[in-house]
């Protein structure tokens, strides 16, 4: 076995004298290369390879019982990385043909000149030399993309669930991680969380180990208490089944777990809200059922979201609202119902104006896009509000201190320039945690939430017709108005043209 770190050299010649010169020759020309062994024959050649395991092996042709030829059939089957070179007293092209088909470097007819020797072995150390630094490159790509894979897989759950379908970035993802097959990501979610708390990091921590021992799938980090699980391919059945065994196995059999459709890379976000709106319908042993208190009066719809938003469970408002917007509520029933929320949760008359304002231009009921988008602009009016006990400080209830320090600072500061880096500085965290923190207690990006925010203001400026569209872009932090216009319109699907003139 090697016991050092020079090149290793090992020789085969059925004559004796041969191995001597060899090793004389070497001794003078390589000084820095170790004669690690010789061998007379092919069977005691293999016994004496296997064991010490050379760089460089120099084997001749002709020997009695195994040849020179076989001999390295059955080195490159136990040793592939061992570069040979063959010696021969006759230079026959079938023998050139067959050792150059098993990899040897060169073939050498006898007597080999000092020269020619030297030579030889020179090239031979220099593709050792590359065969080392390919090695070591690949073994660092490795462990570099090994490394950073957490990162890649985080990233990619965000940009599928909150980024834009349309990106770049979501396919670059995809790429990196080996999702995209014909230039597409094809796959679906699953969902996990708790009815009441969150899950914990070590049962985070199992779920994901568990879940990726027995399905190729992609766990993301946790997102307003949901554990987001991407998972490739079309297999909805096989995905659940190996949920609710996962789930059996840790005994957590209390946990909620649902899937969305199986969608492409241009609406992963699709398969992420179905999965979102089914899982309050969805548990691991019950059928489907209705959200409690769906067909109450609207004043016990109020109450009955007011206490999900009050505890902070954003998750039970949005798919409230969603079933009910789906149920049929037209746009003037949902514009007072988040009123209403606002008012009972202690937003000021500008605020609560501002929430109908956002359901009102949603137009269209009973259809599920309608009905997403109706609960998604809910969820953004909710964001920043005074939280009781609080001092009216603007804050979303439920969420970490920093945050609501943020969403303060948005709040008094969206008219102008607002940039991560100085919300960060304000909320005392880096632009990184706090961009992390958003996705996991919000549910949307920083730049969503700014967004919102923004056209939320807008509408209301809008409404009292006091300033025209170029001054209202200027109020609300848009230096221009072109821009404002496209920002409105993606965030509402109107033009603040079309919007106004959806009011009249």
């Amino acid at each position: 076995m090697k016991t050092e770190n020079r090149t290793s050299i090992y020789l085969v010649d059925d004559e004796q004298p041969v191995l001597d010169g060899l090793s004389v020759t070497l001794g003078k020309i390589f000084p820095e290369m170790r004669i690690c062994g010789t061998a007379r024959s092919g069977m005691d050649a293999l016994k004496g390879i296997a064991r010490e395991k050379p760089d460089i092996i120099i084997m001749d042709v002709r020997m009695p019982g195994m040849s020179g030829i076989d001999t390295l059939r059955e080195v490159n089957k136990i040793l592939p990385g061992t570069v040979s070179i063959l010696l021969t007293a006759y230079e026959r092209f079938d023998i050139a043909k067959d050792a150059y088909a098993l990899g040897v470097y060169r073939y050498l007819v006898k007597p080999v000149s000092q020269e020619v020797l030297a030579e030889t072995l020179t090239g031979v150390l220099r593709r050792l030399e590359n065969i080392k630094n390919s090695t070591l490159r690949e073994a660092s790509e490795r462990e570099r993309f090994e490394s950073t894979r957490p990162l890649l897989e985080a990233g990619f759950i965000w940009q599928a669930v909150l980024g834009d379908p349309r990106s770049l970035l979501l396919h670059s993802f995809g790429e990196l991680l080996g999702l995209v097959e014909d230039g597409n990501i094809r796959g679906h979610f699953a969902v996990i969380c708790r009815e009441k708390y969150w899950l914990t990091q070590e049962e985070i921590a199992a779920i994901q180990r568990e879940l990726t021992n027995h399905l190729d799938c992609i766990p993301g980090p946790l997102l307003g208490g949901i554990l987001p699980v991407f998972v490739p391919g079309e297999k909805l059945n096989r995905t659940r089944d190996t949920l609710r065994s996962v789930l059996e196995v840790l005994d957590m059999r209390e946990l909620r777990c649902s899937l969305g459709y199986v969608a492409s890379n241009n609406d992963l976000r699709l398969s992420w809200s179905q999965a979102l709106t089914a899982i309050q319908r969805e548990t691991e042993n019950e059928a489907v059922r209705p959200v409690p208190g769906i067909n109450d009066t609207g004043t016990d719809k109020a109450n009955l979201m007011l206490q999900q938003f009050r505890d902070g469970d954003m998750l039970k408002l949005r798919t409230a609202f969603f079933e009910w917007a789906l149920a049929g509520a037209d746009k003037t029933e949902r514009a007072v119902l988040a009123g209403v929320l606002c008012a009972l949760a202690g937003a000021d008359a500008e605020k609560i104006l501002a929430a109908g304002k956002l359901q009102t231009a949603v137009t269209g009921t009973g259809t599920r896009e309608t009905a997403e988008y109706a609960a998604d602009l809910l969820i953004s009016a909710l964001s920043i509000l005074p939280a009781s006990g609080e001092g009216g400080d603007g804050a979303y209830l439920g969420s970490d201190r920093r945050i609501r320090r943020a969403l303060r600072f948005i709040a008094a500061h969206y008219s102008e320039p607002v940039s991560l880096e100085d919300t960060a500085a304000y909320a005392e965290l880096s632009p990184a945690h706090l961009s992390r923190l958003f996705s996991v207690e919000t549910g949307s990006t920083f730049s969503s939430q700014l967004a919102r925010y923004r056209i939320t203001r807008a509408c209301q400026e809008l409404s009292e017709g006091k300033l025209s569209i170029k001054e209202i872009a200027g109020a609300c932090g848009y230096s221009d108005a072109n821009y404002f216009s496209r920002a409105f319109k993606k965030i509402l699907g109107l033009s603040p043209t079309e919007w106004m003139e959806g009011k009249q």
